[in-house]
């Protein structure tokens, strides 16, 4: 085990089962339990303010005077701040979110925990919102960020998929991500297709700091964060996507009355090296990475408006989005690249679409059913809470390891 592993006594504290209070219980046992309860189901708000809660939970450990309060609360933190160095590429945290805004979508430099990135590994940028690292920097002499999770941060693996299965009330909330030394793709899975959405951001493709590839479904023009399915942010109805690997599908049906009825892919052309559209795809390149996007129903590059040049708008009440991306180290040069994903042509009927990806792997996917793999249904809920080539957790999590190389650190959620 590494000299940073988390170990606390194992006294137990009432309540006797975790996250849940009992009755007369004491405001300790409420936040003790509170504090358990989050590290082994997850927070209901997937990824929404991590600075929020890293700015709590640092003055907590800073200020705690009870030794059950102030262990927890580190162990917690330590959890959210190996999810910023798991979901970060480069210093951009992209994964995807529980909510949204605006300014995060142009440029990963603004999202909230850029500055925690650059405090913590020297990655990351101090554009966005200075809080979370204000505070962790004060109580740097109660808690001190792990060696293990700046290493994973640093990391740059030729591969890596993550995957994560949260408890939202008595729903779930299904994470993936497949992260390179080049691009990361990120997506919440079979994420509550056909209801009313808000300001999810169900998924990013992100080859850098402002080369962010997403589609969503907007009910305004407007780009005001006030707005539920703004014009990037979040979406009027949720859509259902399955993600493998370095590919991904989002399927959509809008309501025959919606006010636009159409969807909408956010792909910056000046962001990118280089750029092309080809046979109802369009291709990007920036550096060693690259990305692919095509609509079912075909998409327009709009050249006109607020957001020329980056928007490719798709028609229609019922669409399909794939994307698929790949690399230098993968697929040679670009134009090799575009050669693969083009000899794959996707098949579309009235219930979804069929595919196969440039790794040879076939996905069927329809607005209901199972999705498919391979000819074989895939089941996301029997997944763990956590697993990737980092870390693994059980749900709920009595615990989490977490490892890169021979070192190794237990994180205990137990109270």
């Amino acid at each position: 085990m590494d000299a940073g592993l988390r170990t606390r006594s194992q006294r137990r504290y009432p309540p006797s089962i975790p996250g849940v209070v009992n009755p007369g219980s004491s405001p300790h046992d409420v936040l003790a339990a509170w504090l358990a309860g989050r590290g082994q189901n997850g927070f209901a708000d997937v990824r929404t303010r991590l600075d929020h809660l890293v700015l709590a939970l640092s003055h907590l450990v800073e200020v705690a005077t009870d030794t059950l309060i102030r262990e927890l609360a580190a162990v917690l933190l330590d959890r959210l701040l190996y999810d910023v160095a798991i979901y970060s590429i480069r210093g951009v945290y992209a994964p995807a979110r529980g909510v949204v805004e605006s300014a995060w979508l142009r440029s990963g430099r603004f999202t909230p925990e850029a500055a925690v990135s650059r405090l913590l590994w020297g990655l990351g940028s101090y554009d966005g919102d200075l809080s979370a690292a204000i505070s962790l920097g004060l109580a740097s002499g109660a808690y001190q960020l792990p060696e293990i999770i700046r290493a994973i941060a640093l990391d740059r693996p030729q591969s890596a998929w993550v995957t994560e299965r949260r408890r939202r009330g008595e729903d779930e909330v299904i994470h993936a991500a497949y992260k390179t030394t080049d691009f990361l793709l990120s997506s919440f899975q079979d994420y509550s297709p056909g209801k009313p959405g808000q300001r999810e951001h169900v998924w990013q493709a992100t080859l850098g700091p402002e080369a962010l590839i997403f589609t969503n479904h907007p009910t305004t023009f407007s780009q005001s964060d006030s707005r539920s399915g703004a014009w990037w942010a979040g979406n009027g109805v949720l859509p259902r996507v399955y993600q493998w690997q370095d590919a991904l599908a989002a399927l959509y049906h809008l309501p025959e009355d919606d006010a636009l009825g159409f969807t909408h892919a956010y792909f910056p052309t000046y962001a990118f090296d280089e750029h092309v559209f080809e046979a109802g795809w369009a291709f990007a390149r920036v550096g060693d990475a690259y990305a692919a996007i095509w609509a079912a129903q075909g998409f327009s590059f709009m050249k006109r408006g607020p957001d020329a040049f980056r928007e490719l708008r798709s028609p229609g009440q019922q669409n399909a989005w794939l994307c698929q991306l790949g690399s230098a180290h993968l697929d040679d040069d670009f134009a090799q690249f575009q050669q693969r994903v083009l000899a794959q042509k996707p098949e579309v009927d009235a219930t979804g679409v069929t595919w196969r990806t440039i790794r040879g792997d076939l996905l069927r996917f329809t607005w209901t059913g199972p999705v498919q793999r391979n000819g074989e249904d895939v089941d996301l809920h029997t997944l763990p809470h956590h697993h990737s080539p980092y870390a693994y957790a059980e749900l709920p999590a009595t615990h989490m390891d977490i490892g890169i190389g021979p070192n190794v650190m237990r994180l205990d959620f137990r109270i």
